[in-house]
């Protein structure tokens, strides 16, 4: 009788829940995990999307539906733009949308893979310098010249993309017609600027709606004459300039106060930048007459998507790399705020505090990729991982750092002399290293760096977890000097071992909170560049081999895998077609990943349940239930599409009561079952 009783209270609940306000069911609809609106899902960047209708225990039965081929681009007057695509698709109302290296925007239908528009701002592209200037363009070109459009965005029907000139446009997501554009684009007219802009940078814009703001960024060329980097805040509706917020002093006057001024909110590695003594930080990023203009340092943007705390109106932006990227003759100090985090007011522009977690970079190893906002145990909580493969944990309010990795196979750079040592120079884990005063190279001899293991890739939480990835590269890396004169050069000569791609390459799963390692998942012989997506209990990726994979989230076990015939640039992406069938969209092609460009223009793919594997459910269900109750004949299952146009309150009840039925008759079921037992 007891348990008889709490069924009954069970079933009371179940109808008075089912039954009740129209204001529950639209909150799951809004959260039900079917539209990929972001980069990584959504604007805190977590890479988690909470659907479970493709899960780890039904994986296996994924098929493929449909391969959308890529078009191979056309020259511009003998330039030949980047092939295939490295950028995230977005899936928002059964339409899918690609972002091409050519800077073409596809949409696409999610059911069906055909055509819907597609879009190129020609205007942009007609005049050849701008052209040479700001394409991404094949490696074998320039590859001063060499960039990716690694990113794009979408909010309230549009979609908003990076373009030449340093532009933004949005276009109307259905039709794929210019809505809006940036009034004042990026990098013109850039205070106290005297270097070159990229034109095209790998971001795509991120969004406060609340406040009605979208921040953007622009940087450097990373070469000796690149621009001074700076993040913008533009209106959402107008396009009209709210702010700048700049990352690096002034090019044409000295500013030897530039990061004592900004100490007090700052954090280099884990130390309070105030404990770092001031001779370190003066004159951070040189001094001029001598070392301004195309002398002068510069700094770049990050290439993911930035996470955005509409709440409480602060984004938290990633820096790239100093330039140049491996010397750093005109840059002496740490160089505040390359490889950094930055917590910025959405409407005002302000710096809340900065962290950043690669000081002085000799390797270019860059914090690019994206920032993830979480809540862990009712701390908001901000995690990074930057090529030299820590793995950072800070208070989202202050910057302080909570915890950080320490035994990834990281970067080490080599000390001066003619023969390479791989001694740390400078260890940024330790605060007596860190307050000693940096070294600027080259010296008389040549430095030299030995990559162990790299991070190029997105960050994912879900779970309590952080899911993440590495690569491991042996090579050496020869740094020579760099004159004024010398356009275009970074000061690297490089030395590879006889295997050029990735060595190996790891998975691995944080606890979110400690930092204590979970698992990890090992591949020989691959590379990953993009990242994970985790969704129904799973682990999803792509590697250099071709193979899109899937670990179970808790263990790291594989649970399935399928060969796509080529490499797969960027992480998988889950969203909804326009019958509300889930599917994992993936990418494959060159792409320009981990430096390989060949011409091959990849595809489009995407995977979804088998059309048979829903019914067999239902019919194991509809077996089980009669096998076990006799008095009950038939129990049907029907699924309801439902819209915003035609879902009324008598729509929700209509559910409520199919739902208490099934609930009842698994009860009655259960009772039986108990009795004849």
């Amino acid at each position: 009788m007891q348990k008889l009783g709490i069924l009954i209270f069970i079933l009371i609940f179940s109808a008075l829940t089912s039954l009740n306000t129209e204001i529950l069911f639209s909150n799951a609809i809004e959260d039900n995990g079917f539209d990929s609106v972001a980069p990584n899902y959504d604007y805190r960047a977590t890479g988690f999307n909470p659907q479970t209708q493709i899960n780890k225990e039904n994986v296996n039965e994924l098929e493929l539906k449909w391969v959308h081929v890529l078009p191979l681009p056309e020259s511009i007057d003998g330039i030949e733009p980047r092939i295939g695509s490295i950028a995230n698709p977005i899936i928002v109302d059964g339409i899918v949308y690609n972002r091409m290296e050519d800077l073409r925007i596809f949409a696409i239908d999610a059911k069906t893979g055909e055509n819907i528009w597609s879009f190129q701002a020609d205007p942009y592209l007609v005049n050849i310098e701008i052209a040479k200037r700001n394409l991404p363009v094949n490696l074998n070109f320039d590859p001063s010249l060499s960039s990716h459009a690694h990113s794009f965005s979408y909010t309230e029907n549009k979609i908003f993309a990076p373009w030449p000139n340093c532009q933004v446009f949005g276009l109307n997501a259905k039709t794929g017609e210019i809505e809006f554009r940036l009034k004042t684009p990026t990098c013109k007219d850039l205070e106290g600027n005297e270097g070159l802009f990229k034109g095209l940078q790998s971001s795509g814009p991120v969004f406060d709606t609340n406040n009605r703001v979208l921040i953007y960024g622009t940087g450097g060329r990373e070469a000796v004459e690149g621009g001074r980097g700076a993040f913008r805040g533009y209106n959402l509706d107008s396009g009209e300039l709210l702010w700048t917020f700049y990352l690096m002093p002034p090019q044409d006057v000295g500013d030897p106060e530039w990061t004592i001024r900004v100490a007090d909110k700052g954090w280099i590695q884990g130390i309070r930048a105030t404990e770092i003594p001031e001779n370190i930080l003066r004159n951070d990023w040189g001094e001029c007459p001598d070392n301004c203009g195309f002398g002068k340092g510069d700094m770049g943007i990050g290439w993911g998507q930035w996470a955005v705390d509409e709440d409480n109106g602060v984004a938290y932006l990633a820096t790239g790399n100093p330039s140049p990227s491996w010397n750093a003759t005109y840059r002496p100090g740490p160089n505040v705020f390359s490889n950094s985090v930055l917590a910025i007011e959405t409407k005002t522009g302000n710096l809340l505090w900065w962290h950043q977690i690669v000081s002085h970079d000799l390797g270019d190893l860059d914090c690019s990729w994206n920032t993830v906002l979480a809540n862990v145990d009712g701390i908001n909580t901000v995690f990074k991982l930057c090529k030299g493969a820590y793995l950072y944990a800070m208070d989202a309010e202050t910057g302080e750092l909570l915890w950080s990795t320490d035994y990834y196979p990281h970067v080490k750079r080599g000390s001066i002399g003619p023969e390479p040592n791989f001694d740390f120079a400078l260890d940024p884990m330790n605060k007596d290293d860190m307050n000693k005063p940096w070294v600027s190279y080259p010296n008389n001899e040549p430095n030299w760096r030995k990559e162990s293991g790299g991070a190029e890739s997105d960050v994912t939480f879900a779970y309590g977890k952080l899911f993440s990835t590495t690569y491991h590269k042996w090579s050496l890396q020869k740094i020579t000097a760099v004159e004024p004169s010398m356009r275009n050069s970074w000061g690297r000569i490089s030395i590879y071992s006889d295997q050029e791609l990735a060595a190996n390459a790891t998975v691995w799963a944080h606890d979110a909170k400690t930092g204590e390692l979970i698992w990890k998942y090992d591949i020989d012989n691959v590379g990953i560049r993009g990242g994970v997506t985790v969704s129904g209990g799973m682990v999803l990726f792509c590697s250099t081999d071709g193979t899109i994979r899937a670990l179970n989230a808790d263990s790291g076990i594989l649970i399935w895998e399928r060969f796509q015939g080529y490499q797969c640039p960027v992480q998988p992406v889950l969203g909804a077609d326009s019958d509300g069938n889930i599917k994992i969209f993936t990418l494959i092609g060159s792409g320009g990943i981990l430096g390989r460009s060949e011409p091959i223009p990849g595809a489009l793919l995407a995977y979804g349940l088998s059309e048979n594997y829903n019914s067999n459910i239902e019919k194991n269900v509809e077996k089980e239930i009669i096998k076990e109750n006799q008095q009950v004949e038939e129990v049907i299952i029907t699924e309801s599409k439902i819209t915003e146009d035609n879902f009324t309150y008598s729509t929700i009840e209509l559910m409520g009561l199919l739902f208490l039925t099934l609930i009842i008759g698994i009860s009655i079921g259960y009772i039986i079952k108990n009795k004849l037992m």
